[in-house]
């Protein structure tokens, strides 16, 4: 007969060791799987931020290389800039400009379309658009950026101060986290040739001694659906963040610039995660300066 032999399984020890093995190896490609759908998660938030802001600079733009347009040249010219409905503030500017619409039609700031009426007079056919920041109603402490116009002309006589009621709304941009102007500015009597002499913020511009030929455009966007970066155990990528002329610290400490004028420390700090990029643009004003006559 054929000796018998001991066939030898595996020990209790030496399944352990395995089954520990096996489920190290699991969770690293769970993580594994797991960091490249975050890392496309926050590509995807990125290209949405861009987005974003791309779409609501361009038409502020076109809406600011308007300004000053004096429709069919009337007698009376157009102030680019209504200096007493624009301001300055640290997290969120607010610029008002104006233009004499046409009267054969022509196309507002929240893309409704200007009816052509030949029995408006030309006080009547000046819009003011205004580009702000205001908080969403349905989502505290979410911001978006806004274009409203309002129509000075039909409602009463106008002042130093007074801003006539809302005739239109429009966002431009989600989820904004600041918005800053400066002026590029020259001397008023310096002549049409004249180049621009600096960029100043509101508070720092002399209407009465400069003239606006330029203006910066400064935008900080917070992704709406990426992952915070928090949760990821990381802080954001940036430290600070600089829109033009003011610098916000992610933790919390005190900011630079504006200071001379009051700025404030933002004392929430933006150390929550969120992903942000600023983005910036240049509109050159080409109705300044132009020698409108009959």
């Amino acid at each position: 007969m054929s000796p018998l032999y001991r066939q030898r399984g595996l020990t209790f020890v030496e399944l352990l060791v395995a089954g520990a093995l096996s489920g190290l190896i699991g969770v690293i490609l769970v993580q594994l799987l797991g960091v490249q759908s975050r890392s496309a998660q926050l590509q995807t938030g990125l290209v949405g931020v861009y987005e974003n802001a791309q779409f609501g600079l361009t038409f502020i733009k076109e809406e600011l290389e308007r300004a000053g347009f004096n429709g069919e040249l009337a007698l009376e010219p157009v102030s680019p800039v209504v200096v007493h409905a624009s301001s300055d503030g640290h997290f969120f500017d607010q610029i008002t400009v104006q233009r004499r619409l046409s009267s054969s039609g022509d196309q507002l700031c929240t893309g409704a379309a200007f009816e052509p009426d030949l029995t408006l007079t030309d006080a009547e056919r000046v819009v003011w658009s205004q580009i702000l920041v205001q908080e969403d109603t349905n989502r505290p402490d979410h911001y978006q950026l806004v274009c409203r116009y309002f129509f000075p002309g039909r409602l009463a006589e106008l002042s130093e101060t007074w801003v006539p009621p809302v005739e239109g709304r429009g966002i431009l941009v989600d989820g904004v986290a600041s918005f800053q102007v400066l002026y590029g500015v020259r001397p008023l009597m310096g002549g049409a040739d004249s180049g621009i002499e600096s960029y100043v913020n509101f508070n720092q511009w002399q209407p009465s001694e400069q003239e606006v030929v330029a203006i910066k455009l400064g935008v900080l966007l917070a992704a709406q659906d990426a992952p915070r970066l928090r949760n990821e155990g990381v802080l954001d990528q940036q430290s600070t963040y600089q829109v033009l002329d003011q610098v916000y610290s992610v933790q919390g400490h005190e900011e630079q610039g504006h200071e001379e004028q009051g700025g404030q420390s933002d004392q929430d700090g933006w150390d929550d995660g969120v992903l942000r990029r600023s983005y910036e643009s240049l509109v050159h004003l080409p109705n300044v300066g132009r020698r409108w006559a009959l």
